[in-house]
């Protein structure tokens, strides 16, 4: 279960199983460990969460652990697993974007997102509807830093939506409401 402020809701999208036996983080990062499927990672509270077992002689994962230098360790049947500081921080999961956030949510007229770029990226903002329908789309490359982005809503039925944000193949949502 994920706190949004409001609501606990159960936050299992790409993970197989409910059997969650340990939570660590490191950054933005989220490591799951599950009782036989082994390590699942995640990078925000919105983003599906992603098999992260590279190395790992065991699925069946007792604890995880991330040290403050950002070093991981995993606790299965077979012994310890380390994750050196340097392997996480240039895991494929941490990308060119490091933080993105929607400033005007619940909203009516637009919705003002921020974000932060390491580097140069091509972003791809969709609003999708309840039934899965995308009723706003916007694609563009974002510059290095802090960018801020402005959707349209304003014609925009009232109700619930998912905004996902698409980079680098990978895809993060966030639940917005309309009104």
């Amino acid at each position: 279960m994920i706190w949004d402020g409001q609501t606990w809701f159960q936050s299992i999208y790409g993970l197989p199983e409910n059997s969650v036996t340990s939570v660590a983080s490191f950054r933005t990062m989220v490591l799951s460990g599950t009782a036989k499927n082994g390590i699942f990672a995640q990078m925000n509270l919105s983003s599906d969460w992603e098999p992260f077992n590279s190395g790992l002689t065991s699925k069946i994962i007792r604890r995880l652990y991330v040290s403050p230098s950002g070093s991981a360790y995993a606790s299965t049947p077979e012994g310890l697993f380390v994750l050196s500081n340097s392997s996480l921080i240039s895991s494929p999961l941490i990308s060119s974007l490091s933080f993105w956030s929607v400033i005007s949510n619940p909203s009516s007229m637009n919705l003002n997102i921020e974000l932060r770029l390491k580097e140069d990226a091509r972003l791809q903002f969709s609003l999708i509807n309840l039934l899965g329908a995308v009723v706003l789309n916007s694609e563009k490359v974002y510059p290095t830093g802090i960018s801020k982005e402005t959707l349209d809503i304003s014609k925009i039925p009232k109700g619930t939506y998912l905004l996902n944000c698409i980079f680098d193949g990978r895809r993060m949502s966030k639940k917005i409401l309309l009104y």
